[in-house]
């Protein structure tokens, strides 16, 4: 299956060695923060959430916070914190069954990596549906893309050195 940044197939789950495509193609100017700020808008930005972080600790907490601060009015879902632990497979799995349930153009936002904390890289993700995908570039969001009528374009984010790690 092809997706434009990717530039080849896809495998089934890993790791995609892709050219960069600018940010900017992945979301339409305005961006969500200017569209939220725009007065009459009733354009509403949902944010679904899933992890093997657990509820044990203050890390969806955290994530809530940060999407929040760059997003105030954004509705947050969580679909579930209770992926087993660096299970990319599950994580995939109870990703691409519940995606279908949401409006086109939901934001889902996924963490389920066995080297969280490592130099890899995330990824953006835009389903031919209008829904964009974030997570780890290890596979976790193929699945639901494909659920959603495959991929239509891929960013790739950089590594970011000294990133706080996940205790899994």
């Amino acid at each position: 299956m092809l997706c434009p940044g990717y530039g080849g197939l896809r495998p089934p789950l890993g790791p995609v060695v892709a050219p960069l495509v600018p940010r900017s193609a992945l979301l339409p100017a305005p961006t969500p923060r200017d569209v939220l700020a725009a007065p009459g808008t009733s354009w509403a930005l949902v944010i679904t959430l899933l992890s093997d972080f657990g509820l044990n600790d203050t890390y969806v907490g955290q994530m809530k916070g940060a999407i929040l601060a760059v997003a105030p009015s954004a509705t947050l879902v969580d679909l579930t914190h209770a992926v087993p632990p660096q299970d990319v497979y599950a994580g995939a799995f109870l990703l691409s069954i519940a995606v279908e349930a949401f409006a086109a153009g939901t934001i889902h936002v996924a963490v389920v990596d066995p080297g969280v904390g490592s130099q890899r890289r995330s990824v953006a993700l835009r389903a031919a549906r209008g829904d964009v995908f974030v997570g780890p570039d290890n596979g976790l969001l193929w699945p639901a893309v494909v659920r959603l009528g495959g991929c239509a374009l891929a960013v790739a984010g950089a590594t970011r050195p000294g990133r706080r790690s996940h205790p899994h």
